[in-house]
């Protein structure tokens, strides 16, 4: 008996030492809190418990934030009130409590603004813009994305700038919003390069700088696969793949052979189009054999998250290899092959409808429509195509409604309706082609020269400091040579090419930059000339129609008639001391009051407006002689507050952004053809020229009220025809 109590009294000391050894950090955090008189430590204390408690105990732990909250208030300790709801918005975001998270996280930004904490209000937006994201609001959530972006390029922070560059272009793309994706990508592939190209990285940093490049590639190829560019979007995803292999990527050669298989089964439909059945029945099983290759690699990876969408792709093979098996007369595969697709393509339906995700519920409600129809169940058909299309609409999303447009054609088609069926193919085709494809086009046009543009600038500045290096190289040999009896020869020879590259160097600045920006760096090489202006006026034209031009004439002779424009435009322009910033494709950008400010820089830009007009009009008359197509100008005018300067670490282009030069961008796209458009501020200064250019020049003014323009909602504008 003495054994056993000795026995059990000494487990009961091991036990005691090991509940003691348990003890939380949160307990000894209390404790010392007890003791603590500085009312700031507390306050930090209590965030920190409430911190490590978020998962594990919700409650407990909003319950010592919220006390934290209090104290902070009456001591006025802002930035770790501030902290605070942050953590709450956090914790109610793991709970999936949007509306408090939101709230909370709204209060810790409106105190991040009051105390001018940058780097605060960016984290804040930023965790919006997921939360938002994760709710499919896609509305909110490209807001606060973009406000995180814009904080962080003003913080010059390149890393979370590009990486919130890469989400909002992953957003657009998931959303159908298919020409800003790629502008964010090329965005975010030219900050890449920037940051590639700073010395001093290390293999690791190296190594996720390379992965990224891959990961933008990919995602460049599935945007150009939705907007029907397929084989850019295979160079696109050969790059993404070979960088991937480079690095022994497994996660990134999963979504790029996922994408080959995406893009695989799409050649499929071209060989079907073209009467080619057995080739198209071996692109499909080319391209489940890509989804397989993703699979084993996800298995591997143990990444659950992608295998349903991975079975999705394989069904949706599975169905469209049925439709040709159909159409070659094969009716027993036919059938096989739809029993398989339907079965599984509802059991995905079942569980992203329980997920509530809503752009899957769209997806698999297309994939079924299609079985259902060719299965001759109609009313099943039906029922899912109102389903995706309801919520395509919901979302905004401009692919899956054009979609939804075409999938109502074919069913009122398959059900003998042919009014109707006619009625949406007409919608099908207004829809695809004016309202998306031809801007969008041009827009993608521009984002891709922009970005080589960006390369070639690059190239120009490393070949300038080669050339700085080799002519300090040769300076230092004729130096040494001059020591010699030619010394007097070789200082002239010297002098002579010092004064011929200096003269070459100046020039190329100044067609570059501004004469006064030229001026400040050349005092310091340092200076990035940010300057804020109080008020400045900002012109963007561009030609209307100018796709369907570019297909009828050849791009050299293109070329020159847009050279002609421009260079009329320039001399225009430098009449009135208004500077021009730049070119991309058919549209121009200038800008008056910048670098160089003066007061009556809305009259200049409203007179180089009215002489750029008839500038183009002569052109044309010319060109109608010729032959040539009229080039139909659009002109958009804004004034405002801007910032202005050198963008970029080592980077020769001058530029101004702000508020005032996004509505200038979008008087222009507002604008009637033929037409200057401008805003309601750059009409208040500019009212008086205007009776003074009637009198030169034959215009209407049209009064355009409560005009909806993009991102800004209601405005007033003034154009003149």
């Amino acid at each position: 008996m003495r054994f056993f109590k000795y026995t059990f009294s000494f487990l009961l000391i091991i036990q005691s030492f090991h509940l003691f050894g348990q003890e939380t950090e949160k307990d000894s955090m209390l404790r010392l809190m007890q003791y603590e008189r500085d009312s700031a430590r507390v306050v930090e204390l209590l965030n920190e418990i409430g911190w490590e408690l978020k998962v594990s105990q919700p409650d407990s732990a909003k319950a010592y934030l919220t006390r934290s909250i209090e104290i902070a208030e009456r001591k006025e300790l802002w930035d770790a009130q501030a902290d605070a709801y942050n953590y709450i918005g956090i914790l109610e975001s793991i709970r999936d409590n949007v509306d408090e998270a939101s709230d909370n996280w709204e209060a810790s930004l409106q105190i991040r603004i009051d105390i001018e904490d940058k780097k605060g209000q960016a984290k804040i937006y930023n965790n919006l813009g997921i939360l938002y994201k994760n709710k499919n609001d896609f509305t909110k959530a490209i807001q606060y994305y973009r406000q995180a972006e814009l904080i962080y390029e003003e913080l010059n922070n390149p890393v979370k700038a590009g990486n919130l560059s890469y989400n909002i272009a992953k957003l657009y793309d998931e959303f159908g919003h298919f020409s800003q994706a790629i502008e964010y990508t090329y965005k975010y592939l030219n900050n890449l390069e920037e940051r590639s190209s700073l010395e001093g990285l290390d293999e690791e940093e190296l190594f996720d700088l390379k992965s990224s490049e891959a990961d933008a590639y990919n995602l460049l190829g599935t945007v150009k696969y939705s907007l029907g560019r397929n084989t850019e979007a295979k160079q696109a995803y050969l790059k993404s793949l070979a960088i991937s292999n480079s690095l022994n990527d497994a996660n990134q050669l999963a979504n790029v052979f996922n994408n080959l298989g995406n893009l695989y089964s799409s050649f499929s439909w071209n060989y079907k189009r073209n009467a080619l059945l057995d080739r198209a029945i071996a692109f499909q099983d080319s391209s489940i054999a890509f989804y397989n290759k993703s699979l084993d690699l996800r298995k591997e990876l143990d990444d659950s998250d992608h295998l349903d969408r991975l079975q999705f792709n394989i069904a949706t093979c599975e169905r469209d290899k049925g439709l040709f098996y159909k159409e070659k007369g094969d009716e027993r595969l036919f059938q096989r092959k739809m029993v398989i697709a339907e079965k599984e393509l509802e059991r995905l339906r079942n569980l992203w409808n329980e997920a509530s995700d809503e752009l899957r519920i769209i997806q698999v409600n297309n994939a079924l429509f299609e079985v259902y129809l060719a299965q001759n169940k109609k009313q099943n058909a039906f029922e899912a195509l109102n389903i995706s299309s309801s919520l395509a609409e919901k979302n905004e999303s401009e692919w899956y409604i054009q979609r939804s447009l075409e999938d109502y054609s074919k069913y009122y088609k398959a059900i003998g309706q042919y009014e109707q069926a006619l009625e949406y193919s007409e919608r099908y085709n207004l829809y695809r082609y004016e309202k998306i494809n031809e801007k969008r086009i041009q827009d993608n046009e521009k984002q891709a020269a922009l970005y080589l543009d960006q390369k070639n600038i690059r190239e120009i500045e490393r070949k300038k400091e080669d050339l700085k290096l080799s002519n300090l190289k040769l300076r230092n040999s004729y130096i040494y040579i001059s020591i010699a009896i030619f010394s007097c020869i070789i200082f002239i020879f010297l002098f002579v090419r010092f004064r011929r590259l200096h003269t070459q160097i100046q020039g190329l600045l100044l067609n570059i930059l501004p004469p006064s920006v030229v001026r400040r760096i050349q005092k310091d090489a340092s200076d990035d000339c940010a300057t804020n202006f109080e008020s400045a006026t900002i012109l963007f034209s561009d030609f209307a129609g100018f796709t369907a031009i570019s297909a009828q004439i050849p791009p050299d002779q293109l070329l020159g008639y847009l050279n002609k424009f421009f260079t009329a435009f320039d001399e225009i322009i430098s009449e009135e001391g208004i500077e021009r910033i730049k070119t991309i494709g058919d549209a121009y950008m200038c800008v008056a009051g910048v670098p160089d400010e003066y007061t009556d820089h809305a009259n200049r830009m409203i007179r180089a407006a009215f002489k750029m007009r008839a500038a183009v009009d002569k052109l044309n008359t010319e060109h109608r002689k010729q032959g040539i197509p009229e080039f139909k100008i659009r002109i958009g005018i804004n004034s405002g507050p801007v910032s202005g300067g050198i963008v970029g670490v080592k980077k020769y282009a001058y530029d101004v952004w702000g508020d005032a030069v996004n509505v200038a961008s979008r008087m222009e796209s507002n604008a009637m053809i033929g037409s200057i458009n401008i805003s309601e501020d750059t009409y208040g200064l500019v009212e008086q020229e205007l009776h003074t250019l009637k009198e030169q020049y034959v215009f209407e003014t049209v009064v355009r009220k409560g005009v909806q323009v993009k991102g800004k909602g209601a405005m007033d504008m003034y154009s003149f025809k």
